[in-house]
């Protein structure tokens, strides 16, 4: 499908397709991924400067904390399916795409995670729990917490996105968000795998019980 013709061109170098596969849900780790390459992008070129304004650095934490909105909701969304074969009371969090806190989707990611007894030790520095994993997102919220203060210096009301003389290091930020989108990003693929699994047992007992043709 073609957009707007104004952002057309002859060449198809350049062209990006949306929605590819006809399940956006489902993209959103790809989307996470795609902030996060973007955000690895910009943080290579600041190392590289030998100096730099504030205001060319605000991308990068937007980025980041936008991908790692992505893929919490992407471990949601993706548990969902899972969760749906092992516990059928299961009920996705409301305003699972609406919503821009992060601290509401650690309830869920937690259970997914005991669900497929995936431990939370992952031999990292400050992410050798649940409880760790849950303070750096909850630190990343104090911050900012509808997604507002990376994008815009005001609120909606016009006051300051963030404190006056507000100071963070956006080495030590990036540093902390990939270890956990690392880890983020392969639970999507961990939980991915397991409900195929499932998916394909149940197909071959109803076939061996001739419920389904060969």
């Amino acid at each position: 499908m073609s957009m707007h013709h104004r952002f057309q061109s002859d060449s198809p170098h350049g062209n990006v397709v949306f929605n590819f596969l006809g399940n956006p849900a489902g993209e959103l780790a790809a989307w996470g991924a795609g902030n996060r390459r973007a955000a690895q992008t910009l943080l290579q070129g600041l190392q590289a400067a030998s100096g730099y304004r504030c205001n060319d650095v605000y991308p990068i934490f937007f980025l980041y904390r936008h991908a790692l909105e992505l893929y919490l909701k992407a471990v949601v969304h993706e548990g969902s399916v899972w969760m749906g074969f092992v516990q059928k009371e299961w009920q996705t969090p409301e305003r699972l795409f609406s919503d821009h806190r992060l601290s509401r989707l650690l309830p869920p990611v937690r259970e997914i995670f005991e669900s497929l007894d995936w431990t939370w030790d992952f031999d990292i520095p400050g992410l050798r729990s649940f409880d760790d994993f849950a303070a750096f997102v909850r630190s990343v919220e104090e911050i900012d917490e509808k997604s507002f203060a990376f994008r815009y210096p005001v609120t909606k009301d016009g006051t300051a996105a963030l404190p006056h003389h507000s100071v963070l290091n956006v080495f030590a930020y990036a540093q902390s968000m990939e270890q956990v989108l690392c880890i983020l990003d392969a639970a999507v693929t961990g939980i991915q795998e397991a409900w195929q699994s499932v998916a394909e047992s149940i197909d071959e007992t109803r076939l061996m019980c001739g419920e389904l043709s060969p």
